[in-house]
Order: structure tokens, then C-alpha cells, then sequence
């Protein structure tokens, strides 16, 4: 994926962070943002903007057990893995969620070696002691970078994220799963069939389909008795969810 860099792109990366708990300059951006896509492309940017670099090691150091590793491994085509395989090692190291072994393997050491900050391929002084102080979480992806720094005092706290992040809150409930993500989508779209359902979390259809069967039996999901399944949220659902607000 060739991915180019613009002001703009990188303004409104800030925005849809600042949704995450990042405290920035820039407004928060307005509308649905999806984490596991942003994580995905924040990996290229993070090599133009030290910024964002050191905020996706934090938020993966911090939050990383609210991010769905399923829903992750579907954006590693547009993800630049040596990137991420990086950023997870160094939180993982340093206390962050152990389970992300999985999108490790998937992710691949940029080859030849080279200096992760772009835009810096002139400066040759910066570049000599990249490759001297360099450390090994960064070499072992294939990129010679001295920085391993995590933001402390530019974000907010969990309780902020999960309350102003309706699909991390539900996931800190119910877990980084499945249902967290259809309760999510059918609260956002009343009234939705199955297949489109499948689709828009980014799940088989088979396992949608076998997850509902269960959600309506415990009485957590209706559907309407026409043709086609309209699924949407039951009043048991609805009460539980502002019970947790």
C-alpha cells in the first residue's frame, strides 16, 4: 500500500485520536471512527509524524486490551505490519495485553534495514546516530529508530475513553468479542438485517448468524415476523446498556 503524506491527512488523524483519549490542539473528530482501520493506517504515518508514533505505542501500552484482534488481522493488507509488529513488541514488553501473538505473526520486518523517520534520508548526522543508538525492539522489524516514548500527561483517563466510546465500553463489558460488536452496530443501526449486519463488523456470516440465535434466546435481541430477519436491540438490551452508562 503506498501510502502518501499531507497535512491534512495527518490533522485529521489527530482528530479521530482525540476520540481515543488524546489530548491535542486539534478538535475532535465528528462521527463514527473505527479503531482497528485507524490503528491500520496510523502505522504509515506514525513514520512521518513522531507524534503519532509515540501515541500508538502508548495507546497500545495503555488500551491495547480493548482493541479486537480478529477485527485487526482483517486490516493487515492495509497496514504496514513491520510497523505494528514494533509498536506491539515494545508495549507488550513493557505490560500491555499479551495476547496480540497472533497479529505478531502476521506481521513481516521491513527489509533491507532501514531509519524509521521519513522525510530524514539528508540529514546524515541524524541518520549515523539512528543506526548507532538504534534500539533492538526496532531493529528486530527492520528500521533503525532511538525513540521509545509514551505520552503520560496528553491523555485522558480509561473511565473518559469508555464513557465517551460506546463501542470500547461495551467491549470493557462484555469483552473484545462478537456480541460487543453487534449490540454496537445495532445500536447505532435500529432495524438491520443479517447479512448487512455480517458485513459492517466484519464477521461470517455463519458466526453472526449463530451469535444472534443465542442473543434472542436470552431475550437480548428482536426481529420482526416479516419477510427477512430485521434484527434490532430489545428493551432487556436497551435497559441493561443505560444501566452501565
Amino acid at each position: 500500500m503506498a501510502w502518501i503524506y499531507n497535512d491534512d491527512k495527518i490533522a485529521i488523524l489527530y482528530q479521530k485520536w482525540a476520540k481515543f483519549g488524546w489530548l491535542v490542539s486539534e478538535p475532535t473528530y465528528e462521527g463514527e471512527v473505527d479503531l482497528e482501520e485507524l490503528i491500520a493506517e496510523t502505522t504509515w504515518a506514525a513514520r512521518y509524524d513522531g507524534r503519532l508514533m509515540k501515541w500508538l505505542m502508548t495507546w497500545f501500552k495503555d488500551y491495547g486490551d480493548l482493541v479486537n484482534k480478529k477485527r485487526l488481522l482483517r486490516y493487515m493488507k492495509d497496514t504496514d505490519t513491520a510497523v505494528l509488529g514494533a509498536i506491539i513488541g515494545i508495549a507488550m514488553n513493557r505490560g500491555a495485553d499479551k495476547n496480540f501473538k497472533t497479529v505478531l505473526a502476521k506481521c513481516r520486518a521491513h527489509k533491507p534495514v532501514e531509519v524509521f523517520q521519513k522525510g530524514m534520508e539528508d540529514a546524515e548526522i541524524y541518520i549515523e546516530g539512528q543506526k548507532k543508538y538504534g534500539k533492538p525492539e526496532f531493529k528486530k522489524w527492520g528500521f533503525y529508530c532511538t525513540m521509545i516514548e509514551f505520552y503520560t500527561d496528553a491523555q485522558r483517563g480509561r473511565e473518559w475513553v469508555l464513557k465517551n466510546n460506546k463501542l470500547l465500553g461495551l467491549r470493557a463489558i462484555f469483552g473484545v468479542n462478537i456480541r460487543s460488536e453487534i449490540i454496537y452496530t445495532l445500536h447505532v443501526f435500529n432495524g438491520i438485517a443479517i447479512r448487512k449486519l455480517s458485513k459492517l463488523i466484519g464477521y461470517a456470516y455463519s458466526g453472526v448468524y449463530r451469535e444472534i440465535e443465542n442473543m434472542a434466546t436470552n431475550g437480548l435481541i428482536e426481529e420482526n415476523s416479516g419477510n427477512g430477519r430485521i434484527l434490532r436491540l430489545s428493551e432487556k438490551m436497551n435497559n441493561l446498556l443505560k444501566s452501565a452508562a
